[in-house]
């Protein structure tokens, strides 16, 4: 069973760092980087990343504890592919190259990169539907290590030869104010640092909350709000 550090189906349906919110780090106005109800795989919203030729849009959660190893569960639906190869998801880390995912848009392939250097090459991806991606990564030792599969397919690998490191955060979009321009939405995220966890697989997140205020049997001298 997965162990997750964290998880969000963003149905909070806000996009926020305030007093605690979903994200750590946002980059990007509300018209690139946003929360909203249009395109979703499951409950009620998405994230979308809309980053323009001069605009970023990017959000990133922080990891807890300084891990090494990161895992990573999400759906991605690619409405308009960049104009340019770009990363849509990366691992942040404490130093050294940065694990990604990324479309190359002049071969149609997802890729694996560590910044700016392909570690591996995956399949062809698609627009218009949403896919599953599992990713891991290991920077406890040199080599950095890679590995993802898309929608339980092949799975595809790569190292990177750096120092051990530790990771700070993932991210979503990319933070670069040169662009290119995409529209992309993930959906259903769970983010582990277990090695095992992973591919964590096929899965969905739902809000949970109360419809109703039950039946109270309350003792003297509680104090209750609602139905009794």
């Amino acid at each position: 069973m997965p162990t997750p550090v964290w998880l969000t189906g963003f149905e909070h349906g806000v996009l926020s760092t305030s007093g605690g919110g979903l994200m750590n780090v946002i980059t990007g106005a509300a018209t690139e980087i946003t929360v909203q109800s249009t395109t979703k795989r499951t409950g009620s919203y998405a994230l979308k990343c809309a980053p323009t030729a001069t605009l970023a849009a990017r959000c990133a959660r922080n990891t807890p504890g300084a891990p090494t190893v990161g895992v990573a569960r999400f759906y991605i639906y690619i409405a308009t592919a960049p104009t340019s190869s770009k990363w849509v998801f990366e691992f942040d880390l404490l130093a050294g190259n940065f694990p990604r995912l990324a479309l190359n848009t002049s071969t149609g392939n997802w890729e694996l990169w560590t910044t700016t250097t392909v570690a591996a090459v995956g399949p062809a991806y698609v627009t218009g539907q949403w896919v599953r991606v599992d990713f891991k990564i290991n920077v406890s030792a040199d080599p950095t290590t890679l590995a993802c599969q898309i929608d339980g397919g092949t799975e595809f690998s790569g190292t990177r030869v750096q120092a051990a490191t530790s990771i700070d955060a993932v991210r979503f979009g990319h933070g670069d104010t040169t662009g290119p321009a995409y529209e992309i939405y993930f959906d259903d995220v769970v983010v582990s640092t277990t090695s095992g966890d992973y591919p964590i697989g096929a899965g969905e997140i739902t809000a949970i909350s109360p419809n109703a205020d039950g039946t109270h049997s309350p003792a003297t001298p509680d104090c209750i709000r609602g139905g009794g």
